[in-house]
């Protein structure tokens, strides 16, 4: 079983250009979002804690084994201990007045079971 956690920047905290949304569009593959502009709108870094009892080292998607480390609140949203999270898409940010690249991952938390 591997515990990890990870920062992460909430969707209320992102804006997109091409009127695009982050999730719910080609199924998590995040295609929708080539060529578009995404702004970071905050510093709001919220810590994620992981608990993932699968035999593998890898934070994937469809991974029933990866679960949230306790009860956490996440961009303004509580969700209880053992809540499924997986990561959905991957892809590379460049700040245009830096040149420097950044790789972020999208993650789904399913909130099944919010607390």
């Amino acid at each position: 079983m591997a515990n990890y956690s990870f920062w992460a920047l909430g969707e209320s905290h992102v804006s997109l250009s091409g009127g695009e949304q982050l999730d719910g569009v080609t199924q998590g593959d995040g295609s929708h979002l080539v060529g578009e502009t995404i702004t970071l709108n905050s510093n709001s870094w919220e810590q994620i804690d992981v608990r993932d009892a699968g035999s593998d080292s890898n934070f994937d998607d469809n991974d029933g084994n990866q679960r949230l480390d306790g009860a956490q609140s996440f961009d303004g949203v509580s969700y209880g201990n053992n809540t499924r999270i997986e990561a959905e898409y991957e892809f590379v940010l460049e700040d245009p007045n830096t040149g420097l690249t950044y790789r972020v991952l999208s993650v789904n938390i399913r909130n099944s079971s919010p607390a």
